[in-house]
């Protein structure tokens, strides 16, 4: 067995060119467990010409997909054997104690085909895709908990298209039934995800909460300036911006003076700029683009209130870590795991989903009263410090590690 310092841990995660939560939890992972003297490697796919966002020391092995896209598709859709030699030769190589799994999409079946049966693998679960052919783990259409997982009624409750559905039959089945057969472990950031993974009949499960470190002290005198508000992430449909928007419009018309910085790049930024140009909020709704993580810091100096109004069932999101580690009050949709992030009335307000006016009532009571926001901006420190911590979560994830390697 590996001790508590010579441990050597592969992660393979889908792309390292791309930023989201699940990247930022994998690199601050990466970050810590060098920290305490374990060596780190990673494996990931990217396409020819693209740089990474993020290295390990060297220790980095990027599989380069086929430039041409059919070949591409098909690799993906169907066994790709030159990715199978591939894993398996960075495996001999590398000779981990332990294989991290984050986002496994990409080449699934062929990653989990390749994964020799005699070293333990772990996987951090960092949406619904498990139990959810869409993603969102709700039904688009009524926002409830769906329970179609890949099966026919995905398509008949207009989640999941035929096509897709015909197309990722096979895959998706051997997808499924290869990642419960060869992970032995699963790690949930969040509760709720952890009781639907549960129901969907996953065992052997950890809740690790999220992590962000920030060495940036809250402004302590924002709560007297201008009434800023701040959402951070992709523009999408499940993330719910479009009705932030329509807030922004309702509280304008109640006379609430406030604007909006939205910060992030995605398929849905033409018609969220059409929506607030049909809206007349030109000077209270910026759309900024992408921000690199590092400059971040200042947007969220600024801001009294970040808004995540999400309409799928979000997990343990960075950004919501990152407000709190700054003291930003959260109003977040009352979705998945955030309710376990935002205590209601004390440490943010949650609202329900898709409604714009109860929004619109949680902002504007709090922008009444700044004091009301101070005090929940010291209480999100303090929170941040005792749950979300590099520390923290290293302190769990090492016994983890160190308790499968001793089962297996």
């Amino acid at each position: 067995m590996a001790s508590a310092f010579d441990m050597n841990i592969l992660f393979i995660h889908d792309t390292p060119n791309e930023f989201s939560g699940a990247e930022s939890v994998l690199r601050a992972e990466m970050e810590v467990l060098e920290k305490n003297g374990h060596e780190v490697y990673l494996c990931s796919f990217i396409k020819t010409g693209v740089d990474m966002i993020f290295d390990s020391k060297g220790h980095a092995h990027i599989f380069i997909e086929s430039k041409y896209k059919v070949i591409r598709g098909m690799e993906k859709i169907i066994v790709n054997y030159r990715l199978i030699k591939w894993l398996r030769a960075v495996i001999a190589d590398a000779k981990p104690d332990i294989i991290h799994i984050h986002n496994n999409y990409l080449y699934s079946v062929s990653v989990l085909l390749a994964l020799p049966k005699d070293i333990p693998v772990i996987q951090t679960v960092h949406d619904c895709g498990l139990f959810c052919a869409s993603l969102w783990g709700i039904e688009k259409k009524t926002q409830k908990e769906c329970s179609c997982c890949y099966g026919m009624k995905s398509v008949f409750t207009g989640c999941y298209p035929l096509w897709r559905y015909i197309l990722f039959y096979l895959r998706n089945k051997l997808f499924l039934s290869l990642t419960r057969q060869r992970v032995s472990y699963f790690i949930t950031p969040s509760l709720y995800l952890m009781r639907r993974l549960k129901e969907n009949g996953y065992g052997l499960l950890e809740h690790i909460p999220s992590m962000i470190e920030t060495h940036v002290n809250p402004s302590q005198n924002k709560w007297m300036r201008r009434n800023k508000l701040l959402y951070i992430g992709r523009l999408s449909p499940e993330k719910g911006i479009a009705i932030l928007i329509r807030t922004i419009h309702i509280l304008l018309k109640r006379r609430v003076r406030c604007e909006l910085d939205i910060i992030g790049r995605g398929s849905q930024r033409q018609e969220l700029l059409s929506l607030a140009n049909h809206l007349n909020l030109n000077g209270h709704v910026r759309f900024l683009g992408y921000i690199r993580p590092s400059d971040l810091w200042r947007y969220y100096a600024q801001a009294k209130i970040l808004v995540y109004p999400s309409l799928w069932a979000e997990n343990c999101p960075v950004t919501i870590l990152e407000a709190m580690s700054h003291g930003v009050p959260v109003v977040a949709s009352r979705m998945g795991g955030l309710p376990e992030l935002i205590e209601d009335n004390v440490t943010g307000m949650l609202f329900n989903p898709t409604d714009s006016f109860n929004l619109a009532d949680k902002i504007e009571y709090l922008l009444k009263y700044p004091t009301t926001l101070e005090n929940m901006s010291h209480k999100l420190i303090k929170r941040y410090q005792r749950k979300y911590t590099p520390e923290v979560h290293y302190n769990k994830l090492i016994k983890v590690y160190h308790q499968i390697i001793n089962e297996h």
